[in-house]
């Protein structure tokens, strides 16, 4: 018998709670393995974010005003601004702390498959991410983040004659 190691172990774990939750839909576990982040925090699997975060291709711009041609500068910019994994803090700007919450509402995994939130849910239970789990959580999102800004710049690369710069009415 071969011998798992911690990674392997997790990912088995992980791939249990998926099932429990969409009903053995390998299709949907498939799905939430290939897209989602996963972490673990003692027993508990938090999704952290997208694997792979939209990049966007069009940008509107005032078209009272001259429209810009399209630039690596623009495009970088509108996607980290947009689309781009954020590093979490233990409070919002409105001095809600940030909370481990179940992922789904109606949750069958016992409170082991998780998010984040800054709102507290008033049917489920909520755990209120310590200093440790923070620095957890943010070094899986600088990942993402380095991620996605590599996947900017082979887009960029590739496919700059797509990008899109447009005009709407800001004010009409």
């Amino acid at each position: 018998m071969k011998k798992l190691n911690k990674l392997e172990l997790e990912l088995e774990e992980l791939e249990e709670l998926l099932k429990i939750r969409w009903n053995n839909s390998e299709s949907m576990v498939e799905h939430c393995l290939k897209n989602s982040k996963y972490i673990k925090i003692g027993d508990k699997f938090i999704e952290v974010g997208s694997k792979k975060p939209t990049i966007q291709k069009q940008f509107w711009f005032d078209d009272e005003k001259p429209i810009p041609e399209p630039s690596k500068e623009i495009f970088m910019r509108g996607n980290k601004r947009s689309n781009s994994p954020r590093e979490y803090e233990l409070e919002n700007d409105r001095y809600e702390k940030l909370l481990i919450v179940p992922l789904y509402h109606e949750d069958k995994t016992d409170f082991r498959l998780c998010s984040l939130s800054y709102q507290k849910p008033k049917d489920y239970s909520s755990i209120e991410v310590t200093e440790e789990m923070l620095k957890i959580i943010n070094t899986a999102e600088k990942e993402l983040k380095t991620k996605y800004e590599k996947r900017l710049e082979t887009y960029w690369k590739r496919y700059s004659k797509h990008i899109r710069c447009s005009g709407y009415w800001v004010n009409r």
